[in-house]
């Protein structure tokens, strides 16, 4: 293959007259609605936040790859999960609150800081436990024994009851349903806030160091102390990825999503040798090409001067199912130096080439440094503003 491709307690409303009934199921739709109000204004504010974090990491990219007026700019965005044999190598000395790519950044060092997602959302049960619900009898009920919802629906069951029992009308069960939704309206959002401030006093500094991304998760730049302090506090820490795996620049004229895993072979400095597989088209039908497969791809492979790359044995003939009627292609393994690569690359006509990983951990390693621990950088060629086109 070319390289791998890549979860009741029953409660009574308290009675009171129906006229105070709507004079309050007034006042809480009233704070309802500025309530949501708020939090659209909320929900804006955190996609500029994350406008302005692409914005930070944005970058021009280099003359022989730009194209007329734009720049780079780096999005963080959720990413495909790891399989489940590399997550299981995970560096040893890390606890489960490290995420396995985070724990690998970390066994490797080499840098001061890491970008890390913080995930408090594991903490919401702690939080519930001390989060008070309700009264009943001069006993408090914490969100821990039952939440809003279930409150709600036992209210609810209790209102459309009396309702049988022919004490209530149909429009008063109806303005008390209503109430009710209000008030479970009003619960939630209450929680949430509440969540949201004590997740935030949890994280000392916050203001400084984070930025919130998601419910329950924010970004920031830790050190590996930081990242134990926080793990050790309960937060769950987790690696960000960047999809173009720190490609170098010189590589970027042959970037397609086959060849990332090869690109990222070629830029790290301790690379050599490297072993891909080559495929070349070579017809429509397997049975008749079978033998052509050796003299086609000898014959490609030896106008670049590459001949002599083949590994032995490793050519052979494959049917290629492109979704419409399918190809017959040529097959082989090639052991090549960086500069014999780059030839290959650059003499590409309708080839395919992809890296051969030597040993599961080498492929583990690319999978953290591309996916993370669910959230990697995506980068995009956008269009420069003036201001940016005059700097």
């Amino acid at each position: 293959m070319l390289g791998r491709r890549l979860k009741p307690q029953y409660i009574t409303v308290s009675g009171g007259s129906e006229a105070a009934r709507g004079t309050a199921g007034l006042a809480r739709s009233i704070m309802l609605l500025v309530a949501l109000c708020m939090v659209v204004v909320t929900v804006a504010a955190a996609y500029s936040v994350a406008d302005h974090l692409g914005r930070a990491r944005g970058e021009t990219p280099p003359d022989d790859y730009a194209e007329v007026d734009t720049v780079k700019r780096q999005y963080l965005v959720p990413s495909a999960a790891l399989p489940e044999s590399v997550a299981a190598m995970r560096p040893e000395g890390y606890g489960e609150r490290i995420g396995a790519a985070l724990a690998s950044q970390l066994a490797r060092g080499g840098s001061a800081r890491f970008d890390v997602v913080i995930d408090a959302s594991g903490l919401a049960e702690e939080f519930d436990k001390s989060y008070p619900l309700c009264e009943v009898d001069g006993y408090t009920v914490y969100w821990s024994e039952m939440t809003a919802y279930q409150k709600y629906l036992a209210d609810v069951g209790d209102v459309k009851e009396q309702r049988r029992l022919g004490n209530l009308t149909a429009e008063e069960t109806a303005g008390r349903i209503s109430l009710l939704r209000d008030e479970y309206g009003m619960a939630m959002l209450d929680r949430r806030t509440a969540l949201e401030r004590w997740r935030r006093e949890r994280l000392d500094g916050f203001d400084e160091k984070y930025s919130r991304i998601a419910d329950g998760k924010y970004l920031a730049r830790l050190s590996a102390s930081e990242i134990e302090e926080l793990a050790a506090a309960g937060f769950r820490l987790l690696g960000v990825g960047d999809e173009r795996a720190d490609i170098d620049e010189k590589y970027e004229a042959y970037m397609s999503d086959q060849r990332m895993p090869l690109l990222w072979y070629l830029s790290r400095g301790d690379t050599e040798t490297v072993e891909v597989e080559y495929m070349l088209p070579i017809g429509g039908g397997l049975g008749e090409h079978r033998e052509e497969a050796a003299s086609e791809i000898q014959e490609r492979l030896g106008k670049l001067g590459l001949g002599d790359s083949v590994v032995g044995g490793s050519v052979h003939a494959v049917w290629v199912n492109d979704g419409s009627e399918g190809f017959t292609a040529a097959v082989c393994r090639l052991s090549l130096t960086k500069e014999e690569t780059v030839r290959l690359l650059e003499g590409q006509e309708d080839e395919c080439v992809g890296l051969v990983f030597p040993d599961d951990e080498l492929y583990a390693e690319y999978c953290f440094a591309v996916y993370g621990d669910g959230f990697t950088y995506r980068t995009e060629l956008i269009r420069a503003d003036s201001t940016e086109r005059s700097a």
